[in-house]
């Protein structure tokens, strides 16, 4: 995917574990256990290129990953609004998408929690 530091600042306001959070190298080990949800999986392919194709995750899995990442909001940059993984990321979570709001010229999808 692209680096953008605003994610960086973001994280510092509010202060939560973030998902695709910056480091300089992630371990094998981390990535791994961030694969078993298929959810996380497809994210990757799609945004490494190993898929173009938007898929409904199951809705048993899809909660599996909501509950155990604890999600209270996902931030998609102005520049990756009309990218395919925003597309899968609002497909698959448009059931908990309580509130869309705007920042900055981004998107934050405000999810029930």
């Amino acid at each position: 995917g692209q680096f953008d530091t605003r994610h960086l600042g973001y994280q510092t306001v509010h202060g939560k574990p973030m998902l695709g959070g910056y480091i300089s190298r992630v371990d094998e080990s981390i990535r791994e256990d961030y694969l078993t949800y298929p959810f996380v999986q497809h994210l990757f392919d799609l945004e490494e290129h190993k898929s173009t194709d938007v898929v409904q995750i199951s809705q048993n899995d899809l909660n599996k990953f909501l509950v155990d990442f604890d999600l209270s909001y996902v931030w998609i940059p102005n520049e990756w609004k009309d990218h395919i993984v925003t597309e899968y990321i609002k497909l698959n979570l448009k059931h908990t998408i309580v509130e869309t709001r705007e920042f900055d010229g981004d998107e934050i999808l405000v999810l029930e929690h």
